[in-house]
């Protein structure tokens, strides 16, 4: 069976046809083990990650190791537990070590992996995206790995189907190296996942503006001034003096 015809592939609901189906989905791409997703019916989200671990491939159920465990602490801060969420990965298989991010076997397992992704998102109800790979799988292109994730986690988004949706960065990533001064941000972006699932969220969609002008931050600030609303603002320049521009 070629790349399309696995895509195509229909997952019986059925507990005892589903691993089987699981199974001859991935042994194309010549893997083993397949770690099934956990869907509930009636979850308040549906949790989309990138593929299994050592520890999920060994026990059979996804998120079960170091970022599982970090998942897991992440939603009983926000009073939900495990059992009322679905959990899933953007591919069932875990990718080799030396695979690349973009080698061409990882991204036929992702590309396998994606008429069933699709299905599991259509009958979501909400959608929260751990890292990069699941958000560019579900969303498409723009997040260009786990660093470049930053410049869109936190947004609330809407998908094609309607589902409210947010990504963040995958635990694995906060576990990292380096990656604890993120714990808090993760945890709020959990939290604010939720909020917007159920339309708790008050949020206005931004106007970005790249490459401002001098004139753009002045018309900015006036604007603000105006409605005497309290603004915080973190301003980031290229070595320049902002009070060289007026400012």
């Amino acid at each position: 069976a070629g790349i399309r015809e696995m895509t195509q592939l229909l997952v019986p609901e059925d507990p005892s046809q589903r691993a089987r189906s699981l199974a001859r989905l991935e042994q194309p791409l010549d893997r083993r083990v397949v770690v099934p997703p956990e869907i509930r019916a009636g979850a308040r989200i549906s949790i989309v990650g990138q593929d299994p671990g050592t520890e999920e491939e060994r026990e059979g159920r996804p998120f079960v190791g170091p970022s599982g465990r970090l998942l897991t602490d992440g939603l009983e801060r926000i009073g939900i537990r495990r059992e009322q969420v679905s959990i899933t990965n953007a591919a069932l298989c875990r990718a080799q070590q030396n695979w690349p991010a973009h080698d061409a076997r990882r991204r036929a397992a992702l590309d396998a992996c994606a008429g069933r992704l699709d299905r599991e998102i259509e009958r979501a109800r909400a959608v929260l995206l751990l890292g990069a790979v699941a958000y560019e799988r579900v969303v498409g292109g723009g997040a260009r790995g786990e660093a470049g994730l930053a410049r869109v986690r936190g947004f609330p988004l809407r998908l094609p189907g309607g589902q409210a949706a947010l990504a963040t960065f995958h635990p694995a990533f906060i576990l990292r190296p380096g990656g604890a001064r993120l714990t808090a941000v993760w945890r709020r972006d959990v939290a604010k996942a939720f909020r917007h699932a159920s339309g708790r969220l008050d949020w206005r969609e931004p106007t970005i503006v790249l490459d401002p002008t001098a004139d753009d931050l002045r018309s900015t600030l006036d604007r603000w001034t105006a409605a005497h609303a309290l603004v915080a603002v973190d301003t980031e320049t290229d070595m320049l003096d902002c009070a060289s521009c007026g400012l």
